[in-house]
């Protein structure tokens, strides 16, 4: 065998399946995608009264919303108040919490409501 026809065999080649298998798990382990850093308790926690103070602000907000609705009955109104709705189902499925106790329209009086919705917030 001439000598430049040895130096163009892959070096591959010469390595042992074993070797092949050990690079190959090397190089998958490089591409898999990385976890980010696990979080301290206080950043979890930060997480979390975040996200129930919008909930709460939410709650208040369509409460509110509600009583002025039942003085005006404007369209701009009750649109405000179905897209708040709408976000906060959004938010209960997000932070999947349980069911709030939110007042009908039509239902009961607005003290009671108040108080439910403080209780289920709290």
């Amino acid at each position: 065998m001439e000598p430049g026809v040895a130096a163009a065999i892959d070096v591959n080649m010469l390595k042992t399946p074993v070797e092949r298998s050990r690079e190959y798990r090397a190089r998958k382990k490089l591409l898999k995608k990385q976890k980010p850093p696990a979080q301290t308790a206080s950043q979890r926690k930060g997480k979390y009264m975040a996200r129930q103070k919008a909930l709460r602000n939410a709650v208040t907000t369509i409460v509110e919303n509600e009583t002025l609705m039942k003085f005006s009955r404007s369209r701009e109104s009750r649109q405000s108040t179905i897209q708040l709705k709408f976000l906060l189902n959004k938010l209960r499925k997000k932070c999947s919490f349980k069911m709030i106790c939110i007042r009908s329209m039509h239902s009961e009086s607005d003290s009671t409501t108040t108080k439910r919705t403080k209780k289920a917030c709290a």
